[in-house]
């Protein structure tokens, strides 16, 4: 019980299905006069943008939390049988204010629903087949604090523009940080273990060409931050 008489629950309920905006300030009249206002200019701001033939007024348009304080929007696939929203969202003028800002910023804001938008495209049948193409995977040697050298060259080598993965926790021996790149899903083409240096202590890691025969020249070598270049790991 919200505490409706059977009159406003009636008008409610009618005003839920009509179609377009005159109907809808026709039937409440003036309470909903800035509401009303405030859909047609951003009906003709998407007219001047050339994407009003993809709105669609929809009064039974109800969004869950309570912080929208503006128009709220659904997004739907114009073709599909699936009857679910990719995304929706809205204008809120107060939620940054709500979360410790001195000030309230207006913004808007939507979430997306990636299962939904996962259904459209097998149900469209254009699903691409993406494969992860890893490059390097970046483990920590031995000891935790090897992580910074970690995230050092993993940073270096993301600016190269290489594909990269970070393992977090140290691996005590070669031998299992090589089971470890194993079990990726994407099988890296080269192991890094941070923190890891040769006989004469020249390095920060040793870098493992794993498409490389141990017995193969260059399939292993030890490499300092300055030694990382995009000519060197290509």
């Amino acid at each position: 019980d919200v505490g409706l008489c059977e009159e406003a629950a009636g008008t409610l309920l009618t005003a839920v299905q009509v179609k377009g905006l005159d109907d809808l300030q026709q039937l409440v009249g003036g309470v909903i006069n800035q509401a009303v206002a405030e859909i047609r200019q951003l009906l003709r701001y998407a007219n001047a943008a050339g994407i009003a033939d993809w709105l669609e007024f929809d009064a039974s348009v109800v969004r869950g939390l309570t912080y929208y304080t503006g128009i709220v929007f659904e997004v739907f696939d114009q073709t599909s049988i699936i009857g679910r929203a990719i995304a929706g969202g809205g204008r809120f003028d107060q939620l940054m204010s709500t979360y410790g800002s001195k000030t309230d910023i207006p913004a808007v804001g939507f979430g997306m629903g990636h299962a939904v938008l996962k259904e459209i495209l097998e149900s469209k049948k254009i699903m691409p087949k993406l494969e992860e193409c890893i490059e390097f995977l970046v483990i920590p040697f031995a000891d935790e604090a090897n992580y910074v050298v970690a995230l050092e060259l993993t940073r270096k080598l993301r600016a190269l523009g290489k594909a990269v993965n970070i393992e977090p926790t140290p691996q005590k021996s070669f031998a299992k940080a090589m089971k470890l790149a194993k079990e990726q899903l994407s099988q890296p083409r080269f192991l890094v273990l941070a923190g890891r240096c040769d006989r004469a202590g020249y390095g920060i890691a040793q870098v493992t060409d794993l498409t490389k025969d141990k017995s193969e020249p260059d399939s292993e070598t030890f490499a300092t931050l300055e030694d990382i270049s995009a000519d060197r790991f290509s």
